[in-house]
């Protein structure tokens, strides 16, 4: 009956997650390219921004099992990357600063935004799959994706809003783009601390 009740909790403390982590990519991940070509990046730039953090995001997953047996816990390793992830939002926001070859800085920055955003997925997979009864699965999972969809919309609508405000010369178009980042990785930390007040199950590591 306890863990019954902390699961139901956690359930809706997921729900949450799902929201917030939903308004961090309609804040910033869905403006990385605006960012890019703010920042004056070539189509062979906005290419490989489009392709290369995702390629070595999927590959990060590799690790998940490695890092899992160091860590000892799923939520330990979701929660480091989602704190991770967010604060990558800093560096993103300050490539404006790195002269040249600030592209590349961004390239960079971005590609570990998203490793630290892929690797946690095989642990958190693993996490929710001892959480929701496989029953209950698509009626659960089906309103999470829901209110997320909705959340990341609006957010979307909302950051593009921001941004036509911010449209007189240079330092004020990137105030635009420092507002929305700063409101992605807030909501990223709002995200973090219901994961943080999720419950973990027990689980057999060798099983992962």
């Amino acid at each position: 009956m306890r863990d019954s009740r902390k699961i139901k909790r956690t359930l809706r403390y997921s729900i949450l997650d799902g929201a917030f982590y939903s308004a961090m990519i309609g804040f910033g991940e869905s403006f990385f390219s605006v960012f890019a070509i703010f920042l004056k990046a070539t189509n062979i730039h906005l290419g490989l921004l489009g392709s290369v953090p995702q390629a070595l995001g999927s590959f990060s997953q590799l690790l998940t099992n490695w890092l899992l047996h160091k860590f000892k816990s799923r939520k330990l390793l979701v929660c480091l990357g989602v704190l991770l992830q967010a604060l990558m939002y800093i560096p993103i926001a300050l490539v404006f600063f790195m002269g040249t070859l600030r592209i590349w800085h961004l390239i960079l920055f971005v590609s570990l935004y998203w490793i630290m955003g892929s690797v946690l997925n095989p642990a958190w997979n693993s996490w929710m799959g001892d959480l929701v009864q496989e029953k209950n699965r698509g009626k659960y999972f089906g309103k999470r994706s829901k209110i997320s969809n909705i959340v990341s919309f609006t957010t979307f609508i909302i950051a593009g809003y921001l941004l036509q405000h911010f449209v007189d010369g240079v330092k004020a178009q990137y105030l635009g783009f420092i507002i929305i980042f700063a409101l992605a990785m807030i909501s990223r930390l709002i995200s973090l601390f219901f994961l943080l007040k999720k419950h973990e199950p027990k689980y057999d590591l060798d099983g992962i």
